[in-house]
Formats: C-alpha cells, structure tokens, sequence
C-alpha cells in the first residue's frame, strides 16, 4: 500500500521520529555504545515507499528505549551490537529475502521449466545466493557474513529510493505531457490520483509492461527539449491526448493487475 502523507499521517510519524531522537540523545549522554543513529522525516521519505514497511521501521523506532540500549552479542563470532540492533537486521533480512524471492518467482515463470538454476541467467543465480544468506540463522552467521547480510539489505533500502524517485519523476512528466497537449489538467489529476494507490515498485512494474504508460516518459523527453518546449504541433498534440484517454480508459485494469504485487 503506497504512503498517502496527510496531515494526520505526517503528524503521527514526526511525534514517533522525534520520540526516537530525544531517547537516543538521552541515552547517548549516559555514554551508551553501540547505539544506533538518529533518524529524521527526511531520511523516512526517501527511504520507504510502502506504509506497511514505514510502519514497521516506526514500531522498530517506539520500542527503542534503555533495554534495547543494552549490548548483545550476536552471531557465532559474537558480534557486537545494541539489541534494538539486532531486531532491526532480523526486520530488514525478512524485507529484503521477501523482495528477492519475489523477483526470483518472477524470473522462474518467464522462463521454461526444463531450464537448470545455472542456466537461468545471472541475476536468478544472485538472488538465489542473497535468499540463502539472508535464511541463515542469525547466530550461526560469522562476523564477515552479519556484514554481507547488512550490505544486502541497505541494497534493497537504496532501490526502494530510486522507485520513489521513478514514482515522483512519473507524475511529474505526466502532467507536463498534459499541458504540452492542451489537455485538461484535471485529467492528469484523476490519472494520478488512481495510480497513487500503487506503491512505486508496483507503478515500476506497471510501467514495464503496460506500453500505454511508457508513452508518457518517451514524449516528456521528446517534446520538452529545448527545439520543443514552447511549441508541440497539433499531430503531436492529438498524440499524447490519445495516449492520455487510453490510459484513463484502462486504468481500472493495470492497478487491479498489479495492486497485488509485492
């Protein structure tokens, strides 16, 4: 489910934010070690692109307190850090496997069944070793594979990043598309309002296989150079109108095609 960041919603996680902060200070004072960072509205924007996933970093953030503080050793070579810590990795290692089986599935049905592992490519092979890492019991890890399975998960965090970005980058174009047609701007209005619902992995993954959408970043980039922006002709007008109509028209189907995805 994509964030919708009402006034309500926004309130909410700045309180919880800030709670975080002023207990971390608190506890850094009392020269706690091993503590974790302190985080701010900006880095949760960028960070999350679903509520669901927002909502349990924000649970992770209100369970933070002096014995979450405490140190803990983890992993076969007794690693050491704060046992809130040690429940974020076990969050964000259950995120990120769910993510890569996700998009392992996803190859294993583009591709024949008769295929071995080897032979499916590159990036199935990636994923296949990522599921196995991040499935290790987390006390049987060493400290150089705790270390791998951080780096792994911050990858999947970093790509969330970039598919917001898509997301807001998306609309954006869209509604200059619309202007540069002469359209109704109220039309990208009801466009946007009914993808919104998608988070910006599933517009992503819309967007790949839905050519209709496609057409809107292809003429952004078209007509809005410079020989171009001030002026689009009428061909090029009826074009994107038609495109735009198509996509209102369909939109009903993509989102419930894709609403689904994880």
């Amino acid at each position: 489910m994509a964030i919708r960041w009402d006034k309500k919603y926004t309130k909410s996680v700045r309180r919880i934010v800030n709670n975080y902060n002023k207990r971390l200070k608190y506890l850094q004072s009392y020269g706690k070690q091993y503590l974790p960072e302190a985080t701010s509205m900006g880095y949760v924007r960028e960070t999350f692109a679903s509520r669901r996933d927002l909502n349990r970093y924000l649970r992770q953030l209100e369970k933070f307190n002096a014995k979450s503080a405490e140190i803990v050793s983890v992993g076969r070579e007794n690693k050491r850090m704060t046992r809130w810590e040690k429940q974020k990795l076990i969050s964000d290692r259950a995120s990120a496997r769910a993510r890569a089986k996700y998009e392992r599935a996803k190859i294993l049905m583009r591709q024949p069944k008769n295929l071995r592992n080897f032979e499916r490519g590159e990036r199935f092979n990636q994923l296949t070793s990522q599921i196995k890492r991040l499935s290790k019991p987390l006390g049987k890890l060493s400290f150089h594979e705790i270390d791998l399975n951080e780096r792994i998960t911050l990858s999947y965090q970093e790509k969330a990043k970039r598919e917001r970005t898509f997301k807001r980058n998306f609309f954006e174009m869209m509604a200059k598309d619309i202007i540069q047609a002469g359209g109704d701007p109220e039309q990208a209005d009801r466009i946007e309002a009914k993808l919104d619902i998608l988070t910006p992995h599933q517009l992503l993954q819309a967007y790949d296989e839905t050519p209709a959408l496609k057409y809107i970043v292809e003429h952004y980039h078209l007509y809005t150079s410079e020989a171009h922006d001030a002026y689009l002709d009428e061909n090029g007008q009826m074009l994107i109108q038609t495109e735009m109509d198509e996509i209102e028209a369909t939109l009903d189907f993509v989102i419930k095609k894709f609403a689904n995805f994880a």
